[in-house]
């Protein structure tokens, strides 16, 4: 799935960022950061009051992931194979401290997106019980 979102800069000016979250995504974050994507996903999330949570290390690193995915598809000449812990970094100074936190739920869609389906059964349930 692809969505541009608008995220506070470290200079105060709204940054739209492009963000793509395709099959490969788990893999790439697996190739940075070292671990499960899906797992991290699952243990990263907490319940509070009735609001879903994401650990915002985890949050970073999926928005990180997802945002090169997305330059990558337009420039060729972004190199995927050579992001690392330092690229991350890099990419995370240009926002403002708590900018991408106060997009989790937009950037959470993105990737969640990639695993939902648009297509809709051609019979209901009744029709299929009956056929």
């Amino acid at each position: 799935m692809f969505s541009v979102i608008d995220i506070m800069g470290s200079d105060g000016k709204a940054l739209p960022v492009e963000f793509l979250a395709n099959a490969a995504t788990p893999r790439r974050y697996k190739a940075v950061f070292g671990e499960d994507l899906l797992q991290k996903f699952v243990n990263a999330k907490t319940e509070e009051g009735g609001k879903e949570y994401y650990n915002i290390d985890f949050l970073h690193e999926l928005a990180f992931i997802m945002a090169f995915q997305a330059k990558a598809k337009d420039d060729k000449a972004v190199r995927l194979d050579k992001l690392n812990y330092n690229s991350f970094l890099n990419w995370l100074e240009a926002f403002d401290s708590m900018a991408i936190e106060d997009k989790a739920s937009d950037i959470i869609d993105v990737y969640l997106g990639n695993s939902k389906t648009s297509s809709e059964a051609k019979k209901n349930i009744e029709e299929q019980r009956e056929s």
